[in-house]
Formats: structure tokens, C-alpha cells, sequence
């Protein structure tokens, strides 16, 4: 049976909690394929980011925050884009900051150190020559996941758009060093 929109939004409202469990049902699988399939998003992921828009719906639905100009389908499924899209905002940060500080704090072996890992000691490096306030501030941001609020506190800026400000001309500087030491990005 296909729910309407009005259909659903009245059940919900109601509190017929039966409609929400058949949207979870019928919607998860498709979901998570999309997910996977447009986003390469893991499974494991897909769940939790689902579990999440079927909340934000229905928080929305019923405190009437909510006016569909398209299917019910598809503001779900567009709340789950807006929050699989912070997810690799947030997987994107914690990539940079592997790689820009080395998850491995080792020493390398020649002979067995690979490309991948030239870079990221030449990025370290770079990050040690910047010193204070850059090194800092990056670490702050990518290693600590600091907020900028924090930040500006910790670090002394006046507020939350000077820290950004200072991060993006370190993030700069950290760019022309290592392209200095390396050359171009393959």
C-alpha cells in the first residue's frame, strides 16, 4: 500500500506509530542502496544516517515544521543526503588529518616506505616548519576536531571568523611549502 503524503502526516501527528515503523520498513533497504550506490557509504553508516532522517522527519511532521511540496519519500530521503553529506564532511576531515599528521609515529624504513608515506612526512615536516600559531591551529582543528569557538579561546583569536581566517592562511602556507619541497599534486 502506498502512503500519501496527507496520510502520512495526519498518522503521524495522531501518534500511529504503525505508520512510521512501515516507512522504516519499506524505505531502509532502498535507502541504504542509494546510499551505497551514489555516496559509497558503508553499511554500517547507512543505518545509523538512516535511523537519523526517520527522527528528523518526524520530529518535523509532528511539530509542524513540516510542508512537503514533494512525495514524503523524497524529504526523507533528502534529509538523509544532508546528513550523508556531513558524514564525509567528517570523514574527509579525519582523512586530512591522518595524512597530513601520520597516523604512525614509528620511524620509516627506507627501502620500505612508500610514496604515500613520503607524503605524509613531507607534510608533517611542513607542519613543523610552519610552527606557532599555524601548527597550532591545525592541530587543533584536524587533529583535536577542536570547534573554532574553542579555538579562538584557546589560541587567543577574537573570535570564531579570525581563528578560520588564521586557519585558512595556515592551510595556505602549509599548500605552498609542500608543494615547494614536492612539486605539483598527481
Amino acid at each position: 500500500m502506498v502512503l500519501e503524503n496527507q496520510q502520512v502526516i495526519d498518522s503521524l501527528k495522531k501518534g500511529e506509530h504503525s505508520v512510521l515503523r512501515k516507512i522504516y520498513h519499506e524505505t531502509r533497504k532502498e535507502f541504504q542502496k542509494w546510499a551505497f550506490t551514489q555516496y559509497s557509504v558503508p553499511s554500517g553508516e547507512t543505518d545509523e544516517i538512516f535511523q537519523t532522517s526517520i527522527i528528523i522527519f518526524y520530529e518535523k511532521v509532528t511539530s509542524d515544521r513540516l510542508e512537503l511540496s514533494s512525495h514524503w519519500k523524497t524529504y526523507l530521503f533528502a534529509i538523509g543526503k544532508n546528513k550523508i553529506r556531513e558524514y564525509l564532511r567528517a570523514s574527509a576531515k579525519t582523512s586530512s588529518l591522518d595524512a597530513i599528521l601520520g597516523e604512525e609515529t614509528e620511524p620509516f624504513d627506507d627501502e620500505d616506505e612508500s610514496a604515500g608515506d613520503e607524503k605524509t612526512n613531507l607534510v608533517i615536516k611542513c607542519i613543523e616548519t610552519l610552527g606557532p600559531p599555524c601548527k597550532d591551529l591545525i592541530v587543533a582543528f584536524y587533529y583535536k576536531k577542536m570547534p573554532l569557538e574553542d579555538i579562538s579561546a584557546e589560541l587567543g583569536y577574537k573570535n570564531s571568523n579570525s581563528a578560520k581566517n588564521q586557519k585558512f592562511k595556515c592551510m595556505q602556507r602549509l599548500r605552498d611549502l609542500y608543494l615547494e619541497n614536492e612539486g605539483p599534486l598527481s
